[in-house]
């Protein structure tokens, strides 16, 4: 099951590729099960603010293309794969209405909504497709 993060503050634009993914700091709620469990091993409660890597619907990617992101992502785990994990993340009115008045963002065309998102892993290289094309040949 997939896990609903709130957005909490925009971090930066990705420039390099053509959907231009956001790093946002999103945080969510403890379940009941961490809670307890928590408490009955003593140990502190589980980090419930992450950077993730959120991507919205916009002239790049459709409702489909954001749903084939978390399925791929999904798909990929069940195979064995480690990928950063997916969730959902919810952009809130206030999220959205801060984040339009902020300069560095104003050509944001963010709608409050639902989007999709990875853990954001900081300093990984990003897959180039050229780097492929030219080991076919």
């Amino acid at each position: 099951m997939l896990e609903i993060w709130d957005a909490e503050r925009f971090e930066e634009e990705k420039s390099g590729g053509r959907t231009r993914p956001l790093v946002i700091e999103c945080s969510r709620m403890q379940t009941e099960s961490e809670v307890g469990n928590s408490e009955k091993n003593n140990t502190p409660p589980p980090n419930l603010q992450r950077l993730m890597l959120v991507k919205t619907a916009n002239q790049h990617i459709d409702s489909r293309g954001l749903f084939s992101e978390v399925y791929g992502n999904l798909f990929a785990r069940e195979f064995g794969v480690t990928t950063p994990f997916p969730a959902i993340i919810r952009l809130g009115e206030d999220f959205v209405a801060a984040l339009k008045l902020g300069a560095a963002s104003r050509h944001l065309n963010l709608s409050p909504g639902l989007a999709v998102g990875c853990e954001y892993l900081r300093g990984l290289a990003p897959v180039i497709p050229s780097a492929f094309r030219n080991n076919e040949e």
